[in-house]
């Protein structure tokens, strides 16, 4: 579960921040939504998704998660690399 302040990626929309997480009724059942805001939007566009149908909501990762993933990456092109020099290919 997010909680307010945090940052995610929401589909089309790219980074947000969510602003608020609020109760709201419609037609007499009561949910709890995430309220959140694009970062590249300037405030003007925000988005209220119910917290049970948050699934297009993806946690950012922190600097080092992302580091040891593309760590991975730079570790299987150099591989790669390697195995076509011996074979005489170029990688693209």
């Amino acid at each position: 579960m997010f909680k307010k302040g945090d940052l995610m990626m929401y589909t089309e929309h790219g980074i947000c921040q969510i602003v608020d997480i609020t109760e709201r009724t419609i037609d007499e059942t009561t949910k709890k939504y995430y309220i959140i805001q694009p970062l590249e939007n300037n405030q003007q566009l925000t988005i209220s998704i119910p917290v049970d149908r948050a699934n297009a909501m993806k946690k950012m990762l922190k600097k080092k998660e992302a580091e040891e993933i593309l760590g991975l990456f730079h570790k299987n092109i150099t591989r790669k690399e390697k195995t076509s020099r011996r074979r005489g290919m170029k990688v693209l």
